[in-house]
């Protein structure tokens, strides 16, 4: 009997050692890069809104849009929220690389926009356009979705209606709260419910009009920002050791513990299967993100998205910044107070500068050696004061308004924690 029991807990030993190479789908042959919105040129932008005419035309925007608001109770609210919509962008971008193999979904990092998210390059008139018109049912009135005839729900144009004045969005979440956000929540469905209802919901009911209903695949914008929100929650799994597989909370589809078994709706896939990009059918990476040791050790080509200026020369091999001690973020963040670190930036008072526990408009710009002395000088802003989640919103993705605002009351007790202690964002 104590053979046996010896037995039991050898294997459960190793089951736990090795449910990294058990759970990961098979390697990727070849692994494709989501730029930045800001680093798509010319050539891209023209290849982009080609394959999105082409979608539009054969019924696949629509087909998508009426799964997103069929599956709204499973999607939205709880853990299934973020392995689905990595599901749900994928299939968007295969299905766009057999129109043209190039095709690739950027990523709109809007926290980086905070103070004016309008004036993107995303928004101009040659790309994705801008507001709609106030004065013409909020019709997207420039860009290349003017003039489009959307099927789903029923036959409308697609419609934007900006939150802000005079074509404006508001201002909302600077990096310093994604920051606060990766390196805070020690529990996967913490730091899902969390980014659900920070950035997230903000961009959506920011851009307003088909952003802000159940259909809002409708508009490309969605996929630009649910692949930024796909390359945050990267971020926070490869900036602890213990997070690349970690799933947890209470599931609506199983009405059980989440667990990696659970089955992604429409897809009949596992949430396993989309844990881990460079795997399975994530053959995809971000251009600013940097894979765990372990993976880069088991498939190199994870590596070849580190190849942009910045992730050269700040990042060593094991994903840490350069001299980050020196800094213009390090110095910043060190103006606070301890408690205010402790709380808010607790990888900071640990002393863990993995780059992935950070977010940052510029790395380069941020990661600068300055002295004291030229910080006192260096000029910024202070931090917006995160708005409410509406209520329409917050019960249309049946989410629980409590967590939402507890999460909102969170991060308004960061800015003002911030702002009262006079910090000033470099971002």
């Amino acid at each position: 009997m104590l053979f046996n029991a010896f037995l039991k807990l050898t294997l459960l030993a190793l089951a736990c050692t090795n449910v990294h190479s058990q759970v990961l789908q098979p390697k990727c042959s070849s692994i494709f890069t989501r730029k930045n919105v800001n680093n798509v040129s010319g050539n891209e932008w023209n290849m982009i809104k080609n394959v999105l005419n082409q979608m539009q035309k054969d019924g696949h925007i629509a087909r998508l849009a009426g799964l997103h608001d069929r599956l709204n109770y499973y999607i939205h609210g709880n853990p299934m929220f973020l392995p689905f919509h990595r599901r749900l962008t994928q299939d968007f971008e295969e299905i766009g690389r057999k129109y043209d193999p190039n095709f690739f979904i950027p990523f709109w990092n809007a926290a980086n926009d905070f103070r004016a998210p309008e004036k993107n390059v995303l928004f101009s008139p040659s790309n994705l356009g801008g507001n709609g018109n106030p004065m013409g049912g909020d019709c997207v009135k420039n860009g290349v979705l003017q003039g489009w005839t959307m099927s789903y729900p029923n036959l409308h144009c697609l419609r934007r209606k900006f939150m802000g004045a005079s074509d404006q969005l508001p201002t909302w979440y600077s990096p310093e709260f994604i920051t606060s956000i990766i390196q805070t929540s020690n529990s996967y469905d913490n730091f899902r419910n969390n980014l659900e209802s920070s950035l997230h919901a903000v961009v959506h009911t920011g851009i307003g009009g088909d952003m802000a209903t159940l259909w809002s695949p409708n508009d490309f914008i969605f996929y630009l920002h649910h692949a930024n929100i796909d390359r945050i929650w990267w971020k926070w799994q490869n900036a602890k050791q213990n997070s690349l597989m970690r799933y947890d909370g209470p599931s609506r589809a199983s009405r059980g513990a989440a667990n990696l078994n659970d089955i992604l709706p429409d897809y009949g896939e596992r949430v396993g299967d989309v844990m881990a990009l460079g795997y399975g059918k994530m053959c995809y990476m971000y251009e600013d993100t940097n894979a765990l040791n372990r993976l880069l050790e088991d498939n190199p080509l994870l590596a070849q998205n580190n190849t942009t200026p910045d992730s050269l020369s700040v990042v060593t091999r094991e994903g840490e910044f350069v001299n980050f001690r020196n800094s213009v973020a390090y110095r910043r963040f060190r103006s606070l107070s301890n408690s205010t670190i402790s709380k808010f930036f607790p990888a900071i008072a640990e002393g863990n500068f993995n780059a992935n526990l950070f977010e940052m408009n510029d790395q380069k710009a941020n990661l600068r050696a300055i002295s004291q002395d030229e910080l006192e000088v260096t000029g910024g802003t202070m931090l917006p004061v995160p708005s409410d989640v509406p209520d329409e919103f917050i019960e249309m993705h049946q989410m629980d308004k409590n967590e939402v605002n507890e999460v909102t009351a969170r991060m308004k007790e960061l800015a003002n924690a911030l702002n009262t202690e006079g910090y000033i964002s470099p971002n």
